[in-house]
C-alpha cells in the first residue's frame, strides 16, 4: 500500500487528485492491496482462502468498472472512503472483548433500554454511539473531515483511504446490512462454528441445507437465520457465506445533522476470530495511507475552509470548546 507524507493541505489535495482521478489506477490498487494481504504469511489458511476468494470476485466487479460497455454492462464507479487509521478497526476486536460480544450487547440492551429500539443495524449504531465496543466504525467520504480527526488525535498521524466499488456499498434496510447487525447475538462458540461453516461453504456459494431447504444443515447458520426472521420474517434461506466474512460499508440514513455535516458512512466488521484478521480483512480494502507531518499546519489550513470542530460537530459543546481555543 502506498504512503504518501503530507505537511500541508495543498500537498494532500495534489496527491489525493492525482491518485485517484483515474478509475483504472484505483481499481489497479483494490487488486494490489488483496494480493498483499494473501501474502502475509501470517495469515490462516481460512484467511488466504477468503482472500483469494474475494479478490477473484474484486476482479470481476473492477472490470466492469474498467470496461462499462463490455457486454452491456454498467456496474457504477469506486467509492472512496477515508478513516484515521487508529479507529478503523471496531473496538470489539480488542482486549479480548469478541468473546464477550453477546453478554456486552445484552447488557447495553438491559440498561440502556433506548439502545432496543429500532431495528437490528439502528441498535448496533446506538451501541456504537453510547461508546460500547462493537462490531461498527465510522468512515467519511470527506477526506478532509478524516483529516480533522487524525490531526485532533494525539496517538494517530495517518488517514487511510478505502476503495469500495459503488455496488457493493450497501444501505440500512439491506438483506447484507441486517446479517451482520445480527452477529452480535450470537456467543463466541456459535461465531465460530459459523465461521467455520462459512469457510467450508465459500467455494460452494452457499450453506449446506436439508433435502427441501427446509433447514440448514449446520446449527451455528441455522440460529443466525433464526435471529434474522425476527426481524424480517420472509428472509430467503440464502445467506451467502462470503456476505458474513466481509466487512461492509453501509450508507446510513440521514436522519442525524453530524452524519450529515461529516458525510459519515459506517463500516461493520464480518465474522473474524482475531484482531489481527479483522484488520487485515478491513485494511485489504485500503489503497492508500496519507502520513501528517505538521498536524498544527494542517489544523491551521482546515480552519480557513471552515473546517473545525464547532462547524463538524453541531452541538453547544463543540462550539465552545472551539470558541474557548480560538478566542
Amino acid at each position: 500500500m502506498q504512503r504518501i507524507k503530507i505537511s500541508d493541505i495543498g500537498g494532500f489535495t495534489i496527491k489525493y487528485i492525482n491518485g485517484f482521478s483515474d478509475v483504472t489506477q484505483t481499481a489497479d490498487g483494490i487488486i494490489s492491496s488483496y494480493r498483499e494481504a494473501l501474502e502475509n504469511h501470517d495469515a490462516a489458511d481460512a484467511e488466504k482462502r477468503y482472500y483469494e476468494y474475494v479478490s477473484a470476485e474484486k476482479a470481476k466487479s473492477l472490470d466492469g468498472i474498467r470496461n462499462p460497455g463490455l457486454f452491456d454492462r454498467d456496474d457504477g464507479g469506486i467509492r472512496l472512503f477515508f478513516c484515521p487509521a487508529n479507529k478503523a478497526v471496531p473496538g470489539i476486536f480488542f482486549a479480548d472483548l469478541l468473546k464477550k460480544e453477546d453478554a456486552l450487547y445484552g447488557k447495553m440492551g438491559v440498561m440502556a433500554p433506548e439502545i432496543s429500539n429500532g431495528t437490528y443495524f439502528q441498535r448496533l449504531i446506538k451501541t456504537y454511539q453510547s461508546g460500547c465496543p462493537c462490531r461498527i466504525t465510522e468512515v467519511t467520504s470527506n477526506p478532509f473531515t478524516a483529516l480533522y480527526y487524525a490531526c485532533k488525535d494525539g496517538s494517530c498521524d495517518t488517514v487511510t483511504v478505502f476503495a469500495v466499488p459503488e455496488n457493493e456499498i450497501s444501505y440500512p434496510a439491506s438483506d447484507r446490512t441486517l446479517m451482520l447487525s445480527c452477529l452480535p447475538f450470537l456467543s463466541y462458540a456459535q461465531k465460530k462454528e459459523l465461521y467455520e461453516a462459512a469457510d467450508f461453504s465459500l467455494s460452494a456459494g452457499r450453506f449446506r441445507q436439508l433435502k427441501g431447504g427446509t433447514r440448514y444443515l449446520d446449527d451455528a447458520p441455522e440460529e443466525l437465520y433464526r435471529i434474522i426472521t425476527t426481524e424480517k420474517p420472509y428472509f430467503r434461506r440464502e445467506i451467502s457465506p462470503a456476505d458474513l466474512l466481509k466487512p461492509l460499508f453501509v450508507s446510513p440514513e440521514r436522519n442525524d445533522l453530524k452524519t450529515v455535516k461529516q458525510d459519515i458512512y459506517y463500516m461493520i466488521s464480518g465474522l473474524c476470530l482475531s484482531e489481527a484478521e479483522a484488520r487485515g480483512k478491513i485494511f485489504s480494502n485500503a489503497v492508500c495511507e496519507f502520513e501528517i507531518t505538521d498536524k498544527e499546519n494542517v489544523l491551521s489550513q482546515l480552519d480557513l475552509l471552515g473546517i473545525n470542530g464547532a462547524s463538524l460537530c453541531p452541538d453547544a459543546k463543540s462550539a465552545a470548546l472551539y470558541l474557548k481555543e480560538h478566542e
